[in-house]
C-alpha cells in the first residue's frame, strides 16, 4: 500500500479508497467488476481510487500547503542550531 491516502491521476488529486494505516484490516468489499482483477493480482496490489470533490482538493492543498511550510521551518530551525 502507498505511505499517502492521496494519488495524482492527470494532474487531479484522488483519495485512496482502501487505504489503510493497518494493512492487517480487511478490505472493504470489491465491485463485482473487479472480481477477476482481484483474483488475478490480490487485492493487496490494486488500489481503489475516488477522485476529490473541489471542496476535498482544496482542504487537501492548503494542509500541504500548510506542512510544507511547517517542515521548513523546522528544517531552518535546526539548521540554525547547528
Amino acid at each position: 500500500m502507498p505511505r499517502t491516502p492521496f494519488v495524482w491521476v492527470d494532474g487531479k488529486p484522488h483519495l485512496v479508497a482502501n487505504f489503510t494505516l493497518d494493512d492487517d484490516q480487511p478490505r472493504p468489499p470489491s465491485p463485482k467488476l473487479l472480481q477477476s482483477l482481484l483474483r488475478r493480482y490480490g487485492a493487496p496490489n490494486i488500489l481503489l481510487l475516488r477522485r476529490l470533490s473541489d471542496e476535498e482538493a482544496e482542504a487537501l492543498t492548503e494542509a500541504m500547503d500548510d506542512a510544507a511550510i511547517d517542515a521548513w521551518a523546522h528544517v531552518v530551525g535546526a539548521d540554525g542550531e547547528k
